[in-house]
C-alpha cells in the first residue's frame, strides 16, 4: 500500500490540501507563478481526485480478479496500480 497523505484531499479555489487533525497540509499551491491559473486549477482538481481514482482502480481489479477477462485495459490498470504502489 502506498504511503500518500490520507484522504480526503480537498480542492478549494486552485489549492489542494488535506486535513491531518492538526491542520491543513498543502498538496498543491495556487500561488505557483510558473503555471497559468487555468492550468493550476485543472492540476489541483486532478490531484484532489487521485485518491478516489486509486481506490476505484483497486476495487475494479479486486472485483474482476477471479474472472477470466482478457482485456488490455485491465492489464494497463494493473500496471498503473503497480507503478503507483512502487
Amino acid at each position: 500500500m502506498t504511503q500518500h497523505t490520507p484522504r480526503p484531499w480537498i480542492y478549494d479555489s486552485g489549492a489542494v490540501y488535506a486535513e491531518n487533525g492538526r491542520g491543513r497540509i498543502a498538496l498543491a499551491d495556487r500561488d505557483n507563478p510558473r503555471t497559468k491559473p487555468v492550468e493550476r486549477d485543472a492540476n489541483a482538481r486532478l490531484i484532489a481526485a487521485a485518491p478516489a481514482m486509486l481506490e476505484l482502480i483497486r476495487a475494479l481489479l479486486t472485483q474482476w480478479e477471479d474472472q477470466v477477462i482478457r482485456n488490455p485495459l485491465l492489464s494497463q490498470a494493473r500496471a498503473l496500480l503497480a507503478k503507483v504502489e512502487g
